[in-house]
């Protein structure tokens, strides 16, 4: 048993929202969030997620087992071993138990992570002044096209006003939106790692049960690489192998 910690901070993967439109994409790995062990579990063969089967469903033997969703569906087996939901819970508490071994070190590379983070003021203060030229220019258009009805106008002259008055209104339009984008990124991200980290403050020493809410929000996925060789890959991009 090992743990390995290649990446303790990558900032990108807080961005947990974009994360789950782009898991719930159409494809061989699309989302499909029923347990919270589906898109969890990742097939270290062929990347695919591993779903939930019945096994002996009408009989007191009945079993609900994990394994590979592409197991069979192609001309190469995955290897990758099927498990149960027990041995899943009991690898998860042995790998954040390995990784909370370092939880101060992480917490405070996080809060340097958190401090660093984009100031959004200076986004928040350019789009004030983009929606208030964008009004500018919506008025400009409108007395455009008033003047070109009231008076004899160069039709050229105003086809070619018109025009880029448009064009200089969709371009303010589209960089409010591009700042708004960043904005909302920005603020969810810092949101997404400051609850990480409280997260990370409340675990006990030494887990000792399963939590399913420790599995949801710390764990971004487990991959299955063969019988007895386990990755947890968590949300600030850390893997502790098993």
């Amino acid at each position: 048993m090992e743990g390995n910690h290649p990446a303790i901070i990558e900032p990108a993967i807080f961005d947990k929202v974009q994360l789950l439109m782009k898991a719930r994409c159409p494809g061989k790995n699309r989302n499909s969030s029923v347990s919270i062990f589906s898109s969890k579990i990742k097939c270290g063969h062929c990347g695919s997620w591993y779903g939930s089967k019945v096994w002996h469903s009408n009989d007191k033997y009945r079993r609900v087992i994990w394994r590979c969703n592409h197991k069979y569906s192609d001309d190469e087996k995955c290897s990758t071993p099927h498990l149960d939901e027990e041995t899943i819970k009991e690898l998860f508490i042995q790998a954040i138990n390995l990784y909370t071994v370092e939880k101060d070190i992480i917490i405070m590379c996080m809060e340097t992570l958190l401090a660093e983070m984009q100031d959004t003021s200076e986004a928040t203060f350019e789009k004030a002044n983009l929606q208030n030229e964008l009004v500018a220019i919506a008025d400009m258009v409108e007395r455009c096209i008033e003047d070109n009805a009231r008076f004899v106008r160069n039709q050229d002259e105003y086809e070619k006003k018109y025009n880029e008055l448009v064009d200089r209104y969709e371009n303010v339009k589209a960089r409010i939106a591009a700042l708004d984008e960043q904005i909302t990124r920005t603020l969810a991200e810092k949101e997404t790692t400051a609850m990480y980290i409280e997260k990370l403050r409340g675990l006990p020493d030494t887990v000792t049960e399963f939590d399913e809410n420790l599995w949801q929000s710390l764990l971004k996925y487990m991959t299955v690489y063969g019988k007895d060789d386990y990755g947890f890959t968590f949300a600030d991009g850390t893997e502790i192998r098993i």
